[in-house]
């Protein structure tokens, strides 16, 4: 089984493979440098998509978009996640929105209510160093993680489309 994971965003997205619950690879794609959002957001779905045909996957699995105060922010990443559901469907690949603190639990890292984003994002890169042994950018991890999570626990609240 070829799991994807996917940690969006409309400059740097991370997205990696495990292969039968074993890491495989992961990539980052970065856009950050295109500061015009109407078209980068355009090239990060067609590089998420691309990667996708390469991947290959059976399952995609991506950290659901949440309302936190840039309702703009969630509008683009709602594209983003518009763009790879679509390519699921067409692929006929099973997708999965994961809650941040739902795959965070599932992998062992333990969130508060006021745990701040970046001790969580060191959280991930330092657990993907202990547990694969690779130094990745925090977008690669909180991939890596994402994807890893499904073999954690089958107990969960994650949201199936």
């Amino acid at each position: 089984m070829r799991v994807v994971g996917i940690d969006a965003s409309t400059n740097k997205t991370g997205v990696s493979l495990f292969i039968d619950n074993e890491y495989s690879g992961h990539m980052l794609i970065d856009l950050h440098k295109i500061k015009d959002s109407n078209i980068r957001v355009p090239k990060m779905m067609q590089e998420i998509k691309n990667t996708l045909d390469y991947y290959k996957p059976d399952i995609i699995v991506m950290e659901e978009c949440l309302l936190k105060n840039n309702i703009a922010t969630v509008k683009l990443l709602s594209y983003l996640a518009g763009a790879i559901i679509s390519w699921a469907a067409d692929n006929e690949v099973e997708f999965r929105f994961q809650l941040p603190s739902e795959w965070r639990k599932r992998v062992g890292i333990i969130q508060g209510p006021n745990t701040p984003r970046d001790k969580l994002k060191q959280e991930a890169i330092d657990m993907v160093k202990e547990k694969f042994g690779i130094d990745v950018t925090d977008d690669e991890a909180e991939s890596l993680l994402i994807a890893n999570s499904i073999f954690c626990n089958k107990w969960s609240k994650d949201i199936d489309i």
